[in-house]
């Protein structure tokens, strides 16, 4: 699913096509002084993309900075679709807190020619939080089936569970876990040796 998003063109960045005074949700043309569509009160006016002037959302050049606001949202949106693939990267590696700082920032752009990436970063928060919420549950039944090998003394089934888990998951019951583990096997180490020197004590007995 998330390759499909990625695959997807990039939305378009550019205001071709709108007139002055028109509103980009509804088209309604208003007055130039209006701050707000009277049609649909979406807002008329955002910060220029370079110099943070307030400019009408049909202004390709900033009067403040001459600044190409097409140009600019063009190289912002070069940005977002890095950041799209860093996202995805950080979901495959189970990193979901970076994920969603990502995707939090995205989701509050505001420009009227990147919108679609504030949509966009907002469904995909909702999906890093499902994600997130199933992986740690997974993990958590890792742990658990993990903790019951011990038990058994399946240690090295244990070790084979636990090395599944991705290490952005680990906590601190898996470490305790696994330090657990080390100490059975440190604790089987030496029984193994004292038999072993059990054994050769019997021996030298014998053939004395």
């Amino acid at each position: 699913m998330r390759k499909a998003v990625l695959d997807e063109t990039a939305p378009s960045t550019t205001t071709d096509g709108l007139q002055q005074g028109q509103c980009p949700k509804c088209g309604m043309k208003n007055e130039l002084s209006s701050k707000f569509c009277m049609s649909c009160s979406e807002s008329l006016r955002e910060p220029c993309l370079n110099c943070d002037e307030e400019i009408g959302v049909w202004v390709t050049y900033c009067t403040q900075c001459r600044g190409n606001q097409d140009e600019l949202a063009e190289a912002k949106s070069d940005e977002y679709e890095e950041q799209k693939k860093t996202i995805a990267g950080l979901r495959v590696s189970c990193r979901f807190d970076e994920a969603k700082g990502l995707a939090a920032g995205m989701s509050e752009e505001s420009n009227s020619r990147l919108t679609a990436y504030a949509k966009w970063a907002a469904t995909e928060s909702e999906a890093i939080a499902e994600e997130s919420k199933q992986r740690v549950a997974e993990r958590d039944a890792s742990v658990k089936e993990a903790r019951r090998l011990v038990q058994e003394d399946q240690l090295e089934e244990a070790v084979r569970t636990l090395e599944q888990i991705p290490e952005a998951l680990q906590n601190r019951a898996m470490e305790k876990l696994q330090k657990e583990i080390e100490a059975k096997n440190a604790d089987l180490v030496a029984r193994v040796r004292k038999l072993v020197e059990d054994a050769e004590s019997l021996k030298q007995q014998v053939e004395v």
